[in-house]
């Protein structure tokens, strides 16, 4: 005789004890409300992005221009690419040759970013992580803020701040 599994993950739940219960992570939700995004977690390209992430920030450091890089790559990852999505999808894409991305980076940077920068976008281009940009360049701003003694802080408020309202927190919040 044959055992066969039931042919979707329902009828599995139904018929086999082990998989009665699916687990969920709780803090993991892919609903949406009018005012919230999910974004979707992916905990490999996470540890990889702070791989890189600390690269970059060490070789800036090294190189005494740890603000600028930041922020060329910041510039790039959030205000460059998402206007340019074409060249977001050659940097993402697998299918392009390192080289070509290259010649890309050149072109774009040429004359407007440090060496380190551009330096930085060679090694994810040649590595094929050129697509988890976004993700190194916040891995980066938080290991930076690290180093620096800063942490982040979110507020939530009953009812919507003035911009008065908001410096007194921020400057009271810093002080603190």
């Amino acid at each position: 005789s044959v055992n066969r599994w039931p042919a979707s993950p329902a009828d599995r739940a139904s018929t086999d004890p082990a998989t009665a219960a699916p687990l969920r992570d709780p803090t993991m939700s892919t609903a949406t409300t009018p005012n919230t995004a999910t974004k979707h977690v992916d905990i490999a390209s996470d540890l990889v992005a702070k791989i890189y992430a600390q690269a970059v920030v060490e070789a800036a450091d090294a190189a005494g221009c740890r603000r600028e890089v930041l922020a060329e790559l910041g510039t790039l990852a959030r205000g460059v690419l998402p206007q340019v999505p074409e060249a977001a999808a050659v940097f993402a894409s697998p299918k392009v040759p390192a080289e070509e991305k290259a010649r890309i980076i050149d072109r774009l940077t040429a004359g407007r970013m440090t060496a380190t920068t551009v330096n930085a976008l060679h090694v994810l281009a040649r590595h094929g992580r050129l697509g988890l940009l976004d993700a190194v360049v916040e891995a980066a701003e938080r290991l930076a803020d690290e180093r620096d003694g800063r942490k982040q802080a979110t507020f939530t408020t009953a009812v919507p701040l003035d911009s008065a309202e908001q410096a007194r927190i921020v400057a009271e919040t810093e002080q603190a």
